[in-house]
């Protein structure tokens, strides 16, 4: 409860709703927030966010392992719905899916883990301090013409990072000031071929089996060394006070005038 007279719950503590083989769908400009969710659906989505939507503080898990199944998916195009400190699972599937050609969705202060694929993102998709692992693939940038932008992140022990399967160059791809540890490859392109306006740049690689490929190239102020997770395998992602990370990245708050 917001209205300061409760404690937000966290954890456990949050309502639990388990909805079976159903799925649970929000109309557009409506929110859900402090729940957690635990479906089982083999083609579809445990949440499903038609538009404009915002889920706040939830858990949203699918256990299912049909062809297709999805912890939260996106719906209606051309929406950008908004994910705020939520754990999103999908064992047999897709953590958050919205590979159409119009999907967005922007995700903050987020746990994408344990599924097939991570993100898979058709228009556009923001992520600002997501932690990504145990992953086949962390994001997927999917649609000619798509917007893909991560900032602050961390991806662990996944097969991929972050892949694009564009085949033209009509795509941007901005990732600054993340991590990469433990995965087989870091950032690629699966298809296509690098563009003018794809921005790599301050991030850190360590213990990859390849941390760049496909055309693209390490930025000038890439470093290759590890970063100290204080216990990633438990999910704390948080530095040692001896990381090389700590003030190593891009500082991207500042205004216009502010100077340098």
């Amino acid at each position: 409860d917001d209205d300061g007279n409760h404690e937000t719950p966290y954890g456990d503590d949050r309502p639990y709703i388990d909805t079976g083989t159903l799925g649970f769908g929000l109309g557009v400009f409506h929110q859900i927030k402090h729940l957690r969710f635990t479906g089982a659906r083999t083609t579809n989505s445990t949440i499903n966010l038609s538009g404009a939507n915002q889920a706040i503080n939830c858990e949203i898990v699918n256990t299912g392992t049909g062809s297709t199944p999805k912890a939260l998916s996106i719906g209606t195009a051309d929406q950008q719905s908004l994910v705020i400190g939520c754990d999103l699972k999908c064992i047999g599937g897709y953590a958050a899916y919205g590979a159409g050609a119009s999907q967005q969705l922007k995700l903050i202060d987020c746990n994408i883990h344990d599924s097939v694929i991570g993100i898979i993102i058709g228009r556009k998709l923001t992520c600002l301090r997501v932690n990504i692992f145990n992953c086949d693939t962390g994001i997927t940038q999917y649609s000619t013409g798509s917007n893909l932008k991560v900032k602050d992140c961390n991806f662990y022990s996944c097969d991929a990072g972050v892949t694009s399967n564009v085949l033209t160059t009509a795509r941007n791809m901005l990732v600054v000031n993340s991590i990469f540890m433990n995965c087989g490859k870091g950032i690629a392109l699966d298809s296509g071929t690098p563009h003018k306006t794809d921005y790599i740049n301050y991030n850190c690689y360590y213990n990859n089996t390849q941390d760049i490929e496909g055309g693209l190239t390490y930025g000038p102020d890439d470093i290759q060394a590890d970063p100290k997770f204080k216990s990633p395998d438990t999910g704390d992602f948080s530095l040692a006070p001896s990381s090389p990370c700590i003030a190593a990245g891009l500082r991207m708050d500042r205004q216009v005038g502010e100077g340098l």
